[in-house]
């Protein structure tokens, strides 16, 4: 069952709230060398994790725009991420994204090395996904928002 993105609006709404969630929360994953953890604003300590790659990428196919969906739908769904990132020819690793509140439940997603910021976006886009966390050997983490976002602000 191929995914194509639904009928969606011009612009991609995003809670100022769910986007801080984003930024508190943990992106890991294991390499052979060591175990990974990503916070947005925060340089990685495992630099080796580079070395080939250069940059790195968390990104999922779970739960669309944030609405929880039913795992069965959710595993078909990244299964197309996975797909669609060898197809283009980049290596990942299996990653975590993790709420340390716990206000929301663990998310399987992708390590994904050397992706650029089309492909990011394509996926964004594909997957109606809010965001995804980008990290490389010279700079923190960062939240890159959907290509349509605009964020909410109800405070």
């Amino acid at each position: 069952m191929a995914h194509e993105p639904s009928e969606q609006p011009a612009d991609v709404f995003i809670s100022a709230d769910l986007i801080a969630t984003y930024q508190g929360a943990d992106y890991r994953f294991s390499t052979s060398e060591a175990e990974v953890v990503l916070r947005v604003g925060r340089r990685v300590d495992v630099p080796q994790v580079f070395h080939r790659h250069g940059r790195i990428a968390v990104v999922t196919a779970y739960n669309p725009f944030g609405r929880d969906t039913d795992d069965h739908i959710n595993q078909e769904r990244q299964r197309e991420l996975i797909a669609s990132v060898e197809s283009e020819g980049l290596e990942w690793l299996p990653a975590v994204w993790t709420d340390p509140d716990g206000i929301c439940p663990p998310e399987p997603s992708l390590a994904v090395f050397g992706a650029s910021d089309a492909q990011l976006d394509q996926w964004m886009e594909r997957f109606e996904q809010n965001g995804v966390v980008v990290a490389t050997s010279t700079s923190p983490a960062t939240l890159r928002l959907h290509p349509r976002a605009q964020v909410e602000d109800h405070r």
